[in-house]
C-alpha cells in the first residue's frame, strides 16, 4: 500500500501538468484537479484492530489461532472493535478531507454528502419518528434530518437505527 506522502505528491504535480497542458484540456482547472486527484483509501476492520493487539500482547501466535480466538469472542466485544475501527477510519477520512464519502445499503452504493438539499428533492421521502423525534426516510433507508438537511443514519434489515 503506498504511503499518503505519494498521494501528496502526485496532487500536487496535477498543477504543474495542467498549467503545462491547459491548450489540450477543455476543462477549468478545479474540474481537472476533481476528475484526477487521488485519495489514500484505507479500510479497518475489527478484526484488524484485533489482530493489532494480539500481536501485541502474544509472542507466539500463528493465524490459526488468531482467526479461532476471533471466532470464540463474544458478538458484544466484536461490536466494540468495530465501532472502534469506524470511529478511527471517520478520523482518518477527516483528516485526508474526504468530502465524498461512500455509503452501502441495501447493496446500492450511494453517494452521502454533508448537505445535500437535491438528494433530499429527488428521493420519494417518508416521515418516520424517531426517539420521540420526526426524520425523514429515503427509498434507501437512510434517515435525514429534517432541520439541518443531512444523513444522520440508516435503518437495518431490522428496522433498528443506526448512526453514521
Amino acid at each position: 500500500m503506498l504511503n499518503n506522502s505519494y498521494f501528496t505528491i502526485y496532487n500536487k504535480s496535477l498543477d504543474i501538468f495542467y498549467k503545462n497542458l491547459d491548450f489540450y484540456i477543455n476543462k477549468s482547472n478545479e474540474d481537472f484537479l476533481n476528475d484526477y486527484k487521488l485519495v489514500n483509501s484505507k479500510k479497518i476492520t475489527g478484526y484488524m484492530l484485533y489482530v493489532r493487539e494480539y500481536y501485541k500482547n502474544n509472542t507466539v501466535n500463528t493465524k490459526k489461532e488468531i482467526s479461532e480466538k476471533w471466532k470464540e469472542i463474544s458478538s458484544e466485544k466484536k461490536k466494540e472493535y468495530n465501532e472502534r475501527a469506524k470511529k478511527i477510519l471517520n478520523h482518518y477520512n477527516i483528516l485526508i478531507n474526504k468530502k465524498d464519502l461512500k455509503q452501502k445499503t441495501n447493496n446500492k452504493v450511494i453517494s452521502v454528502e454533508k448537505k445535500n438539499k437535491e438528494i433530499v428533492k429527488n428521493n420519494n421521502l417518508i416521515n418516520i419518528n424517531i426517539k420521540n423525534k420526526d426524520y425523514l426516510k429515503d427509498c434507501f433507508n437512510n434517515i435525514i434530518d429534517i432541520e439541518q438537511l443531512i444523513y444522520i443514519g440508516y435503518l437495518d434489515e431490522n428496522n433498528n437505527f443506526i448512526e453514521y
